[in-house]
């Protein structure tokens, strides 16, 4: 039986948004409301005399008819929330009571998700680390991990009582039998998530500072990264787990294959690595900048071509336009991301895209609906525990990159053949840097006392042993600026292995486009929580990890070879 942990589930909950490739629309205000402002009411209720919590109204598998504008986030009052839960954790209540404070208390957690999810879209689109909101999203982020932890120490509490048989039948057998061998979340590890926060907020807080030299900012961001190295390690130390990297694989990311797997495929990708970075990848096409678009204008390419993958994703994009969202803008002006979360409350997909004025703007939007049209479609699951599995998550975003393709001509025209090298390269880097970040980190968690001289070594010598350049001493700095090395360690796997399955369809969509856009609908509509990785490749019949490596990657990278070397021979149309 899998025992449920503090740990796992605050990891999971904090992992709820999923990364991509990072007329002008005004950031949205986010202003702090009273509660008579509220979209969907606090409770208000006593403790003396059992009321019947009601829930906001939240049908299963209905998105909220509430524009982007009108959803508010305020700091949550934990006091109802701790008070009820003590209650249930009493184990006085009848079974008929029990479950509907468990009810109001999985509401309620859902909405303080809501709140920090807010908070966080409200932290990036103003661009302003050193202001207050930062701070309002590490409490909010505190409180995440004290209320997960409190309601599933309340549960298996209740599940001990004279109510439990009852209770388990209200929950599901497996729910049950998960929770009631749930281990509260000692104080020290409570500190080490909260410290984990603060680290992270400082790394925004610094890598937003133009007053730094870049040493002096390696230097300080590589001290925050090895205190992170040594707070998860201890973390992981304390989850009974032997690396760190094993607990992100496999109670964080909830993958179906194992760190050496992934260093496998690392050592097999290299060869093609050295070939890529030895004739590709430094072509001199990557000089030019191909036409930029607008947020007006690719809501216009979403809104023309979202219909050509599917009905359903039709319709997702017409909700986001409909209600507002999504956030596109300039890098200037907003924080450099690009994410797509749930704001769980609504059930509403938010797409978060900073923009850099050139083709990277059109991947990174396409990416980011990739998800967005996942999101829909496939609502979080009620489970409570379930994370879902980002390698598929990736899928979704990096095959609707693939599947543009295909329509390059008719956005791009004349540059068209220049933007698939660009899409091309794009994927082939996925699979890539998606090896080089994760035997990096594999390495640097495996060797917690390194000072940031040795940290900055580690990561040129992994990156040369792929075939990448160094041209001066700031080149090996470069990991510092990939946010996922201090925000989500190990998530860049994800991109590699997903990658793998995004350029199958590719390939297919070069002869048969209607059945790679079949495929693709198929692997969205199957969603990423009830099936793990592997298992989902192999039921499509895609290949997996290093099974023909040389297929899989091999006719893109031709493709790519043969475009690159007609650019930089002057034979590719200009």
């Amino acid at each position: 039986m899998k025992k449920i942990t503090a740990l796992f589930l605050t990891a999971a909950l904090c992992l709820g948004l999923l990364s991509g490739c990072g007329g002008k629309i005004t950031p949205p205000a986010v202003p702090t409301p009273s509660p008579a402002e509220n979209v969907v009411p606090a409770m208000s209720f006593s403790l003396d005399v059992f009321l019947d919590p009601a829930l906001p109204e939240r049908p299963d598998g209905v998105h909220a008819d509430v524009d982007f504008d009108d959803m508010h986030w305020e700091m949550y009052d934990m006091t109802a929330f701790n008070a009820w839960a003590e209650k249930l954790a009493s184990g006085e209540l009848s079974a008929a009571e029990a479950e509907k404070v468990i009810n109001w208390l999985s509401a309620e957690y859902t909405r303080l998700r809501t709140y920090s999810e807010l908070a966080w879209i409200d932290f990036y689109s103003n661009n302003d680390p050193h202001g207050t909101v930062g701070e309002s999203c590490r409490a909010l982020d505190e409180m995440l991990t004290q209320a997960s932890d409190t309601l599933r120490s309340a549960v298996s509490s209740a599940l001990e009582s004279d109510a439990g048989e009852e209770l388990t039948e209200f929950l599901g057998e497996e729910t049950a039998d998960e929770l009631a061998d749930y281990e509260d979340m000692t104080d020290r590890e409570a500190e080490l998530w909260n410290r984990e926060t603060e680290l992270v907020l400082e790394y925004n807080d610094l890598i937003s500072r133009t007053d730094l030299s870049l040493t002096a900012l390696n230097r300080r961001a590589g001290e925050v990264f090895l205190e992170l190295v040594r707070v998860r390690n201890e973390l992981s130390e304390l989850s009974g787990c032997d690396s760190y990297a094993e607990f992100a694989y496999e109670r964080i990311y909830s993958r179906d294959y194992t760190p050496a797997d992934a260093a496998a495929l690392c050592r097999a990708i290299k060869p093609i690595a050295r070939e890529y970075y030895a004739d590709c990848y430094y072509s001199g096409v990557f000089s030019e900048w191909i036409r930029s678009f607008s947020a007006g204008a690719l809501m216009d390419l979403l809104r023309e071509y979202a219909p050509r993958v599917s009905p359903r994703a039709a319709e997702a994009q017409r909700y986001m336009e409909d209600h507002g969202l999504y956030m596109l803008e300039s890098g200037r002006v907003i924080t450099e991301l690009g994410y797509t979360t749930t704001l769980p409350l609504y059930n509403a997909p938010f797409l978060y895209d900073a923009l850099y004025g050139s083709w990277y703007d059109v991947s990174g939007v396409f990416h980011e609906f990739g998800h967005y049209y996942d999101a829909y479609i496939n609502p979080e699951p009620e489970d409570w525990d379930s994370a879902g599995s980002y390698d598929i998550f990736e899928i979704h975003s990096t095959s609707m990159e693939a599947l543009l393709y295909g329509w390059y001509d008719e956005i791009f025209g004349a540059d068209a053949d220049k933007a698939r090298i660009y899409c091309l390269d794009s994927l082939m880097d996925n699979v890539v840097s998606g090896c080089i970040y994760d035997e990096f980190l594999q390495y640097v968690y495996a060797h917690p006392d390194l000072t940031v001289r040795e940290l900055n070594q580690a990561y040129k010598d992994v990156a040369s042993s792929y075939g990448m350049e160094f041209s001066g001493p700031d080149d090996a700095f470069y990991w510092m600026y990939v946010s996922h090395n201090f925000e989500s360690p190990f998530y860049y796997i994800s991109y590699a292995v997903s990658t793998l399955a995004s350029l199958q369809v590719w390939a297919m969509a070069q002869t048969d486009r209607e059945g790679a856009l079949a495929l693709y609908n198929d692997l969205v509509s199957r969603g990423a929580y009830d099936t793990a990785y592997c298992e989902l490749i192999r039921s499509v019949g895609l290949r997996l990890f290093t099974e023909d490596l040389d297929g899989c990657v091999g006719a893109a990278y031709a493709e790519l070879h043969r475009l690159c070397m007609a650019y930089d021979a002057g034979k590719l149309a200009a």
